[in-house]
């Protein structure tokens, strides 16, 4: 596969150790503003994923749970960042016979190959209180339609190691990427594990594209377990300061780590620090990101507040980020898919359509 963090050839060198990060900001744009779309559901999303074109990151596709009934996986694009949205299709994807659940939750969507064919992880009855194995909570479906369809859907293997080891509660990818040595990296959320913690976030690998793992057991996320709460897209970026290539994060938390972190790696995923802390709020559950280019971020993610209409609704907020460049996300769509479908009517938010910066590549 071809590695989406080789994008300045052979010669880029991983920092090593301590991070430098002394010049880098990040800084909100304004308040979270609700997405009133009426092609979204509203009050039943949730985990979502989304990829974003190459080269127009005003063009993109979000993979989505609907719950208004049981627990679907919709499609919507947009074609202006994400501002508005185009109504959410059933997709058809269906968890695999002998699943514990026909749940679909927790999607993690990426286009490894920069190609257009396109890999989603799925999780499937999330914190169950009866016995089960990981494998019957987690597969893995592949579209070559940008999402529209999927197939394939199989269970995934983990050869003699499970990372549920008897546990009742793996709920799912929270992300996976490719490594510069062309594997993929994963983390799996983890409750209601038995023994101490009773929460954790497992590391895993695979060298098949993802349809079996090596469990590396529990990955601590600047020093703490159950620190991760939903998916993100990692990227790599240059450091300004010292011109080092290090991995970044925009990470959103868990339990009493609800909110969002620029998290930052030296060792390409295997360990995160903190540093800095965008926002902490309670109420907010998953999320995902739009690099609008190497100064702008959009983040969007839905919030649990417990009343209509705000309750599950999906949210938006715009971040300037200072001190990055070669910003590359892992959520980018390749050269190679087929165009994304163009939105018919969508809802307006009353703010007006952003100017949008078109990525470098």
């Amino acid at each position: 596969m071809r590695s989406w963090l080789v994008f300045l050839t052979a010669m880029v060198v991983w920092a090593a150790g301590p991070a430098v990060l002394a010049g880098i900001t990040v800084t909100s744009d304004g308040p979270m503003v609700q997405i009133n779309t009426a092609g979204l559901p509203g009050t039943h999303i949730r985990e979502h994923c989304t990829l974003w074109q190459t080269g127009d990151p005003s063009a993109g596709v979000m993979v989505y749970v609907d719950s208004s009934s049981g627990k679907v996986m919709r499609r919507a694009t947009t074609a202006d960042g994400g501002l508005t949205w185009t109504a959410g299709v059933d997709t058809g994807l269906t968890a695999p016979v002998g699943a514990a659940s026909t749940d679909e939750r927790n999607p993690v969507v990426r286009d490894f190959d920069q190609d257009g064919t396109l890999t989603g992880f799925f999780g499937t009855l999330q914190g169950s209180s009866a016995p089960t194995t990981a494998t019957s909570r987690l597969f893995r479906a592949t579209s070559t339609d940008v999402g529209v369809s999927w197939s394939g859907e199989s269970l995934l293997g983990f050869g003699g190691a499970d990372p549920n080891l008897g546990h009742t509660g793996t709920n799912g990818f929270i992300e996976a990427f490719e490594t510069s040595g062309g594997g993929l990296r994963a983390y799996l959320a983890m409750n209601n594990i038995t023994g101490t913690p009773s929460s954790a976030t497992r590391l895993i690998e695979s060298a098949d594209g993802g349809a079996n793992w090596t469990d590396l057991g529990n990955i601590l996320i600047d020093g703490k377990n159950n620190v991760i709460g939903a998916n993100g897209p990692v990227f790599t970026f240059v450091d300004d300061d010292d011109s080092q290539t290090k991995m970044g994060w925009l990470m959103f938390g868990e339990s009493a780590h609800r909110g969002c972190y620029l998290m930052v790696s030296t060792d390409e995923g295997l360990s995160w620090a903190l540093h800095t802390t965008l926002f902490t709020d309670s109420t907010v559950r998953s999320g995902d990101a739009n690099f609008l280019s190497d100064s702008k971020v959009r983040l969007f993610y839905y919030r649990n507040t417990g009343s209509v209409p705000s309750d599950r609704q999906l949210w938006y907020e715009d971040f300037t980020l200072s001190g990055m460049s070669g910003i590359e996300p892992n959520n980018l769509l390749g050269g190679g898919a087929p165009p994304i479908a163009e939105p018919g009517t969508v809802g307006l938010i009353g703010l007006g359509l952003a100017v949008l910066v078109r990525r470098r590549r």
